[in-house]
Parts: structure tokens; C-alpha cells; sequence
């Protein structure tokens, strides 16, 4: 038998549940070896993982993969912001308090 094959094969690339980016793809399939001797098992299927999604014909009937949110107070910058603050608001009212006994002893 001889034939030859072409599929496209689309890549689309989803970020916070939105499509970020897509590409196509040809596969080209040509015509196999024969072999004398057949295969005595079968080949062994290997699952994709679990956080991609392929998809040959453009809809797979599954949602893309939920994307996890790191909140800003789970970063070492929001640590550093609230020490800044704290030293900040204290040199404030250390100030505001020699202020006060500043003007009482006048």
C-alpha cells in the first residue's frame, strides 16, 4: 500500500484561562516499513500529563487547566512593604512625641 498522510496538529497555549497563544502544525505520514516477523506485544500507551491538554481536532470537551493565583501578602515583597511601614510609622510617632513634650516645656 502506498499513501501518504498530512494532518495539522494545533498548539493552543491558554494563561490565567484566557487563549494566549496558538500555533499549526503539519505531520507528514509516509508510507511504513514492512516487517517480516510481526510484534508479539503491543506498545505500551503513554499518558500525557496531567497539566496539558492536546488537542488534534481543535475541541476536546475539557476546560483548560485552572491557573493558581499567588496573592501579593504570600510574597517576600508584602513582608518587606509592612516592615518599611512599621519602622516608618514608628520614627512618625517618636517624632510627634518629642514634638509634644517639645512644646509642653515652653
Amino acid at each position: 500500500m502506498n499513501w501518504n498522510l498530512i494532518l495539522p496538529i494545533s498548539i493552543k497555549v491558554y494563561y490565567g484561562g484566557i487563549l494566549a497563544d496558538e500555533a499549526t502544525q503539519e505531520l507528514s505520514v509516509e508510507d511504513c516499513i514492512s516487517i517480516t516477523t510481526p510484534v508479539t506485544s503491543p506498545p505500551a500507551e503513554i499518558a500525557p500529563p496531567s497539566d496539558i491538554i492536546l488537542s488534534v481536532s481543535g475541541t476536546t470537551g475539557k476546560t483548560p487547566p485552572v491557573v493558581s493565583e499567588i496573592l501579593f501578602r504570600d510574597t517576600s515583597g508584602y513582608v518587606t512593604l509592612l516592615a518599611i511601614t512599621v519602622i516608618i510609622l514608628l520614627g512618625l510617632i517618636i517624632f510627634l512625641a518629642g514634638a509634644i513634650i517639645i512644646a509642653l516645656k515652653k
